[in-house]
């Protein structure tokens, strides 16, 4: 494991909450993927019906990519709404041209509730048909809204780390940045998962572990 790597496990640390969002891109468009929120979540500044990219809170000792992948269960799951398995096709299609996944070089912090929200950011880019064709294995956390432009997420209500996230996105050009090397240079793309990854399982085994950060009550 790389020192990079190495730095970016998570490490306990009171009052202090960790994160990864999540920006996956769309390979010919650039528009984001969004979701709705149906929770809130006070600790976070998260509300009920906000949009938001994917954010998924870290597990202690993890790296950023494990993240990612239980993040994953707020778009995906391995079955499609016809029950057709989808991690298969989707090991061809979402990529990082991140090598350690990881947008910037350091988190973004801000502070809500008397705490630190510390949060990392990944693009991923997924080079496939628009509609996914499936619901997210985690539905309680949130729903699918679909595809949409930088500029019209940003002019709706959404998350505070959402927008964070997406005006530095678009203040950096970043995923249009990330498109150009996903094109240019194919040799930079790492696939997220493997062929036989199940994000059921992983999902399932992961949430056995407790978050970095305050236990939190829900409100729906």
């Amino acid at each position: 494991m790389g020192i990079a790597l190495e730095r970016r496990a998570v490490q306990q640390q009171k009052d202090t909450i960790k994160a990864v969002g999540i920006a996956i891109a769309h390979a010919e468009t650039g528009e984001l993927w969004v979701n709705r929120e149906l929770k809130d979540k006070p600790s976070t500044a998260r509300k009920a019906g906000q949009l938001t990219i994917p954010f998924e809170t870290q597990k202690p000792d993890e790296l950023i990519k494990a993240t990612i992948l239980g993040g994953l269960a707020e778009v995906f799951d391995d079955i499609d709404n016809d029950g057709k398995p989808v991690m298969p096709d989707l090991s061809r299609k979402l990529f990082s041209v991140d090598a350690e996944y990881a947008a910037t070089p350091e988190p973004f912090v801000f502070q809500h509730g008397g705490r630190d929200i510390q949060f990392d950011l990944a693009i991923l880019i997924y080079d496939g048909p628009k509609d996914l064709n499936v619901s997210p294995h985690d539905s309680d956390e949130a729903y699918h809204v679909g595809w949409m432009p930088v500029d019209v997420f940003l002019a709706e209500d959404i998350r505070h780390s959402a927008r964070i996230a997406v005006k530095e996105i678009a203040r950096a050009g970043m995923v249009d940045k990330r498109l150009s090397r996903y094109k240019s240079s194919p040799e930079l793309r790492h696939p997220v998962i493997t062929s036989d990854f199940s994000l059921r399982s992983f999902y399932a085994e992961r949430e056995k572990k407790i978050d970095v950060g305050p236990i939190e009550v829900y409100h729906s």
